[in-house]
C-alpha cells in the first residue's frame, strides 16, 4: 500500500496517531480513558456525558519509516519543547515571561529549535488533513497538503511567513477548562483561512493562506531565529471566547476533558 507521507509501496501501521498521544497524556484516567463533554452541557454544568476509547488514531497511512522515524523525531523534539519545565539542560528552549506593549502575558521562548518544532506541529496539521476520522473533518488542506507534505518529508520547515503557526494559551483564566482536547475548527476570515487546534489549553493556529496571519501577531509567530512566543488569553475574556469558538447555542460537537 502506498505511503501517505514518502509515496512509496510499503506495509502500513495499523495504528497512526494524528495527535501524539503525549499531548493529551494527563487527560486519561487510571483506564487510560478519556473524560468526554459537551461544551453547552459544561457551561450548564452537566460535564460528564461520555467515557471514550483513546486518542485518535488510523490505520494505512503512514509505514513504520514515516511514522517513527521521520515524524517520530519531530515528536521528540517537540515532546521535550512543550513540556521541558524548568529543565536546565541546553538541549531545552528557555521560557521568558513578560507582557505584550497592550499589556497581553506573553512567554517568549529562546533557543527553540525553529524546524524541529515547527515540522513537528505542521505534521499534526497534514494528519489531520489526510484523516479519515469525523473529528477532523474540518481540515481540508486542499493543495497545501501537499506542499506541506514535502517540507515534513524532506525536513523543510520553509520561511517563517510559510504556514505561520501562534500558540495563544488558555491558562491565566480561570473560568473555562483547561484539560481538553477540542475538534480542530475551521476560521474563515477576511484575511484568509486558518485552522484551531485547542489541545490541553493551548490553541494551536495555523495559518494556512497567504498573508492570513494579522500583522500585529506576526511577530509573535515562530521564527528561524529559534524564537517563539505564547501568548495569553486575558482573564475575563476565555468564556466568550470559549463559547464563541465551540458555537455554544447550536454545537453538539464533544470535547475531552478532565479535572472536574
Amino acid at each position: 500500500m502506498l505511503c501517505r507521507l514518502c509515496k512509496q509501496e510499503k506495509p502500513l501501521l495499523k495504528q497512526s496517531h494524528i495527535i501524539p498521544d503525549f499531548m493529551y497524556a494527563n487527560l486519561f484516567d487510571e483506564h487510560h480513558k478519556l473524560h468526554m463533554f459537551a461544551p453547552a452541557q459544561y457551561l450548564e454544568g452537566n460535564r460528564r456525558v461520555a467515557r471514550p476509547a483513546s486518542g485518535e488514531y488510523e490505520a494505512d497511512l503512514l509505514c513504520q519509516n514515516c511514522d517513527n522515524v521521520v515524524i517520530g523525531r519531530y515528536e521528540t523534539y517537540g515532546r521535550r519543547a512543550l513540556y521541558a519545565g524548568t529543565n536546565e539542560s541546553q538541549d531545552y528552549p528557555v521560557l521568558e515571561h513578560g507582557v505584550t506593549e497592550t499589556g497581553v502575558p506573553v512567554t517568549r521562548i529562546t533557543d527553540l529549535d525553529y524546524r524541529a518544532f515547527k515540522l513537528f506541529l505542521l505534521s499534526i496539521l497534514w494528519r489531520a488533513s489526510i484523516s479519515t476520522r469525523p473529528f477532523f473533518c474540518s481540515v481540508h488542506l486542499g493543495p497545501y497538503e501537499e506542499q506541506i507534505r514535502r517540507m515534513v518529508f524532506e525536513g523543510d520547515p520553509g520561511r517563517f511567513d510559510d504556514f505561520p503557526i501562534l500558540l495563544i494559551s488558555w491558562h491565566a483564566d480561570d473560568s473555562v477548562p483547561h484539560d481538553f482536547v477540542g475538534q480542530p475548527n475551521i476560521n474563515r476570515a477576511t484575511r484568509g483561512i486558518r485552522y484551531i487546534f485547542p489541545v490541553v489549553g493551548i490553541s494551536y493556529i495555523f495559518h494556512v493562506s497567504p498573508n492570513s496571519v494579522v500583522p500585529e501577531l506576526l511577530p509573535f509567530t515562530l521564527y528561524p531565529s529559534n524564537v517563539g512566543s505564547i501568548l495569553y488569553v486575558p482573564t475575563g475574556l476565555g468564556k466568550e471566547l470559549f463559547a464563541s469558538y465551540f458555537n455554544i447555542k447550536t454545537s453538539k460537537q464533544p470535547f475531552r476533558a478532565t479535572k472536574l
